[in-house]
């Protein structure tokens, strides 16, 4: 799970959230109409797309990259891609979903905080699902939501935190799990192929140190590469830096959360 602090909603959105509901109704008709944009509205079109560009670059969008380079997924923090015809394209989540027993959220349409940037996968798997009852899925937007998740390294699926050990918390956390389906094939083949990959890294610095005490700080050095707030899979990779006996490289990356 991605920590995303959304701010406050930008200027161009505010005042607009009731005419949008009246003239789109959901969010696919807002992309829809993006892409299909009519003269009489041109102004609405803008802001459209204003506001999926700022919502980008709050989940994670790199600049500079090919034109396909989406934001981070919100939930399973793989990188996603513009496009309908990539494998995995970038899509918008309402946390909590506007028709649930039909009615329930429907005022969040275009509430600010209420929208994410996901891949289709985890919203597909989501649908329309909002366990209720127990207050909902561990959300993105708290800050230590980060923190209630752990890893198995040695079959690279994700559970709950060794110190969460019951309570409505760890039921939220495994439902979040279960429902986002956060243990796909897919995901354990890139946890695999970063601790791989890290593991190579640490195996070249211990090889070129030979055991000198500059090694675990050129190695939490190393580490922080995969934890930068740009990174997919950041949150596996600092959990796997402190699985190594390198805590500090969490400590490093606590601010940029």
């Amino acid at each position: 799970m991605r920590y995303v602090e959304h701010g406050p909603a930008p200027d161009f959105l505010r005042g607009w959230s009731n005419e949008f509901d009246q003239l789109f109704g959901d969010w696919k008709k807002m992309l829809e109409a993006e892409q299909n944009c009519r003269k009489e509205n041109h102004d609405h079109c803008h802001k459209i797309r204003d506001l999926r560009q700022f919502l980008a670059r709050v989940c994670g969008a790199v600049k500079g990259r090919g034109s396909s380079d989406g934001p981070i997924c919100t939930y399973c923090e793989q990188r996603t891609a513009y496009g309908k015809n990539n494998s995995n394209p970038a899509t918008i989540d309402h946390f909590r979903p506007v028709n649930h027993d039909e009615t329930r959220y429907r005022y969040l349409t275009f509430m600010w905080e209420n929208l994410v940037y996901t891949c289709e996968c985890c919203n597909s798997a989501k649908e329309n699902k909002f366990p209720y009852a127990i207050g909902g899925y561990v959300s993105p937007t708290d800050s230590q939501c980060h923190s209630y998740f752990g890893y198995d390294f040695d079959n690279l699926k994700i559970r709950a935190a060794e110190n969460i050990d019951s309570g409505i918390l760890l039921l939220r956390i495994l439902r979040t799990i279960c429902d986002f389906n956060l243990n796909r094939q897919t995901l354990i083949d890139e946890r695999a192929r970063i601790k791989r990959n890290i593991d190579k890294d640490m195996a070249v610095i211990d090889g070129r140190n030979l055991g000198q005490p500059i090694t675990d700080e050129e190695k939490r050095r190393k580490l922080r590469s995969y934890t930068r707030p740009s990174r997919p899979f950041r949150n596996f990779a600092r959990a796997y830096g402190v699985y190594l006996g390198l805590r500090a490289v969490v400590e490093a990356t606590q601010e940029n959360n």
